[in-house]
């Protein structure tokens, strides 16, 4: 009798553990069922870069991506959407098509690029889109790619410890405060070859949040290269001015980068074009 109840517990445990079995695949059916599920093709990204080198070329990679598995090769249309492209002809070249190998969920796109004229550091849009056979269905169809010419930097240039002084500000002396937190700061390459980074805060004494700051090295001018902010997503904020200031590849000892605080005028407080140097320790 003990057997029986014993076997009648194991078969219950057994069915238990093929019903959830069943139901946890009916919830990723789309990767279990993944031939023949419906196909959702995608760029990676709605936005990439292709930098140039001046007087070179250069290249830059999409990711196309299919929410299905084949055990063949898959290719689908790459056109240019002439109407919102302005990068200028002969600056970049496009293949036709993508093609998703066998076995995978992704295919790459390379771009090449021609610094020829009117190539500047300035990025110009160049607009692509998928096209696929009827039945296909798309999230991200069209891509932006910012073609833009780039000099190249020495990786030893504008890195270590340098010391960050504030020279013009306003909202930070306003509060008592620092517009960017003063002292020694580490520079850095960033996500790219032509890019410098260092951490600071923003209004310190005020509680505000650490975070990166991007310098762009556009072919002899330097320029914040990103957005800062007093606490996530608040008002008040600091953002790249179009007055930007110049540097020398022979000489890193001191830069000065000029930028717009409080861009949005809060608090009363105008918005102003303002100033921080950096002098190499």
């Amino acid at each position: 009798m003990k057997n029986m109840k014993n076997y009648k517990i194991y078969s219950v445990l057994i069915a238990l553990t093929l019903i959830l079995g069943s139901c946890e695949r009916e919830v990723i059916g789309e990767i279990i069922d993944n031939q023949n599920s419906q196909q959702v093709l995608s760029f990676e990204s709605t936005s990439s870069d292709l930098p140039i080198e001046i007087d070179a070329v250069g290249s830059g990679q999409v990711v196309v991506e299919v929410s299905t598995i084949s055990s063949v090769d898959r290719t689908f249309n790459v056109s240019v959407v002439a109407e919102e492209t302005q990068a200028i002809n002969g600056s970049y070249a496009v293949p036709a098509n993508v093609t998703i190998p066998a076995g995978a969920y992704e295919g790459t796109i390379t771009i090449t690029g021609t610094d020829v004229a009117g190539v500047d550091v300035d990025p110009l849009p160049l607009v692509l889109e998928l096209t696929a056979p009827a039945g296909v269905v798309y999230t991200n169809q069209r891509t932006t790619v910012n073609v833009f010419q780039i000099c190249p930097i020495p990786e030893d240039y504008l890195v270590g410890s340098y010391l960050l002084v504030n020279t013009i500000s306003t909202i930070g002396p306003a509060f008592g405060d620092f517009n960017l937190g003063e002292g020694n700061v580490t520079l850095s390459e960033g996500p790219s070859p032509t890019q410098r980074v260092f951490r600071t805060s923003f209004l310190p004494v005020n509680g505000g949040i650490t975070q990166d700051v991007i310098l762009n090295l556009n072919c002899g001018t330097i320029a914040l290269g990103n957005t800062l902010f007093y606490v996530a997503n608040s008002g008040i904020r600091h953002i790249p001015s179009t007055m930007n200031t110049t540097y020398d590849l022979t000489d890193d000892s001191e830069i000065i980068v000029n930028y717009i605080e409080n861009s949005r005028s809060t608090n009363g407080l105008a918005a102003q074009e303002s100033q921080f140097v950096l002098i190499k320790n």
